[in-house]
């Protein structure tokens, strides 16, 4: 079974939305990985590595949305992501090997702890669906938040 999506208006519109929302996933992933493979090639431990590029990344992506709105310049805010992210991949081009270290740590965590990280998985799965197929639909949400997005 597909999930449909419906974002209205014309499928150009659908498809600039779809498109709109890869890009920003893949540059989170290149940012929050970027930093765990900088964080890493300094001797950090995997968790922590991981864990502080990910809360880095997202701070730094935050910060620039704010730098762009605060200089009421909202249309320079892909070009600050694109120079971060170039820079990011130009700083890490010979460390990125170290991105296999997550899943050979994950496998040694999923051997000590095998009903841990079951339950983490399914509290994970259960929240990806939850806010996949459930949007908000109050009407605070839809009256007053919704339309400031």
């Amino acid at each position: 079974m597909l999930i449909s999506i419906d974002f209205g208006g014309s499928s150009g519109v659908r498809q600039m939305a779809i498109a709109t929302a890869i890009f920003s996933l893949l540059e989170l992933i290149v940012v929050c990985l970027g930093l765990f493979v900088w964080l890493r090639s300094r001797a950090y431990p995997v968790a922590a590595a991981l864990s502080l590029g990910i809360i880095s990344g997202l701070g730094l992506l935050s910060c620039l949305l704010q730098i762009g709105f605060l200089i009421e310049r909202p249309g320079v805010i892909p070009l600050f992501e694109l120079v971060v992210v170039s820079g990011i991949i130009w700083i890490n081009r010979k460390y990125w090997r170290l991105v296999s270290d997550i899943p050979k740590r994950l496998t040694a965590v999923w051997r000590e702890a095998p009903i841990t990280v079951s339950v983490f998985a399914i509290a994970l799965s259960y929240l990806f669906l939850q806010a996949f197929l459930l949007p908000p639909n109050s009407w605070d949400a839809m009256i007053y938040h919704m339309p400031r997005v």
